[in-house]
């Protein structure tokens, strides 16, 4: 369900891990537990590194205090923090070298054997994806949070027994380096500008969250906000099948809020999961992001009765 084909074989093969935040470190250790030859490269000095380096494995080689030009030349790939920008020199450097260049969300997806569950948005992101965390383990599934919230997604996939689900809260920069990342659900909460100090103007910033779903197919679902008119114009880009959410108006497929009551909707049949006056997160906001939440419970299979409860 939504995974890829082949797992790769990274055996042998050189990888650049640039930037040792927490994914830079979950991936690092990642590929050299998968047999891979890692250097880790970051432009802090080794000093300010000395906890992070010391947890990764004894084979991975380490060149800190700046990013020396070779590694992003001789290398099968090059896996890029999400704080680093995507205009910076060496990865132009890489591409010019025909050197893919991954974000840790694009890596992880290609061992991933597990449905992904994805959530991006301006707003709301973190909320949407812990209450869909929430209303799964309620309903006795597995469903870790991971990316933005949790741990990072790689670092999920190192677990003995694989989940149900993995929820990945997904920023703009994640997905600037995407093109297999494929969530078998895949949410946008709302859009709004915002880091276009990053991004050159609204409408890259735009194009960066509608690769959250460039690559779903038809099996695939997408859960839109139809009360944001930015994401909702992206139901007519979908291949996959999409439903809605709104605390505006009724949808035919998916959830809104109804004389008081947030409601799923499947066609005609129509269930109530929750008196909005019961909701315990305060705010128009949050009434969104529990909608969200639901769309996304049903497609999974969560009675409305365990979602309420929950």
């Amino acid at each position: 369900m939504a995974a890829p084909v082949m797992e790769p074989d990274v055996r042998g093969q050189r990888y650049t891990v640039m930037g040792l935040a927490r994914t830079g470190e979950a991936a690092a250790r990642f590929l050299a537990d998968h047999g891979a030859r890692v250097t880790v490269t970051d432009q802090r000095p080794e000093a300010d590194l000395a906890n992070i380096l010391s947890r990764l494995p004894a084979g991975v080689a380490r060149a800190v205090g700046g990013h020396p030009a070779a590694l992003f030349e001789e290398t099968e790939g090059v896996v890029v923090s999400p704080g680093v920008r995507r205009d910076h020199p060496l990865l132009a450097r890489a591409a010019a070298a025909g050197v893919p260049v991954l974000s840790e969300i694009e890596l992880a997806f290609r061992f991933c054997r597990t449905p992904v569950i994805g959530v991006t948005g301006t707003n709301g992101k973190t909320t949407t994806a812990g209450l869909i965390q929430t209303l799964l383990e309620a309903a006795g599934l597995r469903a870790p949070a991971a990316g933005n919230i949790g741990a990072p997604f790689i670092a999920v996939l190192a677990e003995d027994a694989p989940p149900d689900f993995i929820v990945v809260e997904v920023s703009s920069f994640q997905l600037e380096w995407v093109e297999t990342f494929r969530p078998h659900i895949a949410v946008i909460t709302n859009i709004t500008p915002d880091h276009l100090d990053r991004h050159q103007d609204l409408e890259e910033y735009v194009g960066w969250k509608r690769r959250i779903f460039t690559a779903q197919r038809a099996e695939d679902h997408l859960v839109l906000n139809a009360d944001d008119e930015r994401v909702r114009a992206f139901a007519g880009e979908a291949t996959s099948q999409v439903r809605f959410f709104s605390r505006r108006e009724p949808v035919t497929n998916g959830a809104c809020l109804e004389e008081g009551r947030l409601v799923q909707r499947d066609g005609d049949a129509s269930e109530n999961v929750l008196e909005r006056d019961a909701l315990l997160l305060h705010g128009v906001h949050n009434v969104e992001n529990a909608l969200a939440a639901i769309a996304v419970s049903a497609l999974c299979g969560v009675p409305a009765g365990s979602m309420g409860s929950a």
